[in-house]
Order: C-alpha cells, then structure tokens, then sequence
C-alpha cells in the first residue's frame, strides 16, 4: 500500500473536520478547515491594492498621452515627457507586484482548506476540531490500498525462475482462504547473508478493498508446464 501524509499547509487553528478514520476521499475532497480570518482579510486587502494600483496606471496613462500632445505643440520639454513615461513604466510595475501579492494571498486564502493529495482511505487523524496545527506536521495520514505489495523471501537458487511481471496465486486464510492473484514488481538485488534468501515484491490488485495491509498470506508460483504428462500420485 501506499502511505500519504497529509500535512498543515499553513500554522492555524482548525476549526472543522471534515473527514473521519477509516473514511475514503477523492483526490481533492475538503479534509479540514482551518481558522482564515487573518488570511481572508489579507486576500481582501491585495485585492482592493490591485484595484488601487489599476487606478493609477490609468491616471499615469492619462497623463504620458497628454505629455505626447503637448510635447508635439513645443508646450513642454522632451524631458518633461519622459519623466511621465517614467511614471507610467513604475506605475505598471507597481500594478504587476500588487497582482502577484494578490495571487499569493488567494493562495494561502485556498490553502485554508486542506485536501487530499490523492484518493485513498483515512488510516489516522492527529489533531482534532479546536486544536492548532503547526506547518508541516501531519494532520491525517491517508492509506491508498488500491494495490496492496507482498513482501516475501526465497533461497537464492530460485531467483531465476522468478522474473519480473511473473504471476504468483496467493491464498488469504483471514478471507476464507480466498485466492487472488498477484505479479512480482521487482526483486531485491541481493542475498541476506545470513538466510541466503532474496525478498521478492509482488504487486496485488485491490479493487474491491477486501484486502487490508498487515494480512498474512501464502503463495505459490508455477515455474513450469508440461501438458499431457504422464503421472502417478505422489503417495505412490
């Protein structure tokens, strides 16, 4: 499985959870509301400079076009246009900073609700309704169990008839014994020196959520086939 944890993208106090234990969410599903006072009244701020700084760019337009006119009549100096060219140029460039003030404040405004990275299941949740989360601790961590990896080991003389992407059946004795069928993801490039055993990974398909991390199961996997064989019960 996959473990995702969700951390606080700003330092506040939470004021909703939105999501419970062991509850599925949808990438991009509200997990948790925090406390946005201080950030929705610095969003409302940038926006009313934008409008401010828009203002003035229109005054300084105004004002470079009336400089081009009278420049053409000889009623001013070159120097005197240039200078209203000059307050045009800052007061563009005073509109562009307040701009990107404003997206970074709609950002944090954004970042007061907290969503899930990715879809998943809800496996822990730290903090609760009323406590303070601090940036970048975890709030909830999320389990995505839509494919479940087997860990196992074998002697070291059977790696080579365990290649990658080679099916293995699986028997879940928790599920009454039901058989499901994985496929080797990779395979660990050394030995353990004292077992002399290898740990394979085999990727498991878990659509239907059945399966839970932590499960014991036993495997077997065909290395060969031989059809129309001949043969007698190994009693025998």
């Amino acid at each position: 499985k996959v473990n995702i944890a969700v951390a606080a993208p700003i330092a506040e106090q939470i004021v909703e959870m939105l999501v419970d234990e062991g509850q599925s969410v949808q990438a991009g599903q509200a997990m948790a509301r925090f406390k946005e006072d201080v950030v929705r009244a610095a969003a409302a701020s940038a926006r009313a400079d934008v409008a401010t700084q828009r203002m003035q760019v229109s005054i300084a337009v105004a004002e470079s076009t009336r400089a081009d006119a009278l420049l053409r009549e000889g009623a001013i100096a070159p120097r005197d246009r240039d200078n209203a060219v000059l307050g045009l140029n800052a007061a563009r460039a005073r509109l562009a900073l307040a701009d990107a003030q404003a997206a970074s404040a709609e950002d944090r405004l954004e970042t007061a609700t907290l969503r899930a990275p990715a879809a998943g299941v809800v496996s822990r949740r730290y903090l609760q309704a009323g406590d303070r989360a601090d940036f970048g601790k975890p709030v909830f961590d999320l389990v995505d169990s839509r494919v479940l990896q087997l860990t196992a080991s074998v002697p070291v003389e059977h790696i080579a008839e365990l290649p990658v992407r080679r099916a293995v059946t699986l028997v879940v004795s928790q599920l009454d014994s039901t058989h499901v069928t994985g496929r080797i993801s990779r395979v660990n490039p050394s030995a353990d020196a004292a077992t002399r055993q290898v740990r394979i990974y085999v990727d498991i398909p878990n659509g239907s959520g059945r399966l839970v991390g932590g499960m014991y199961v036993s495997g077997r996997v065909v290395t060969a086939e031989a059809a129309n064989a001949v043969a007698v019960p190994r009693s025998a």
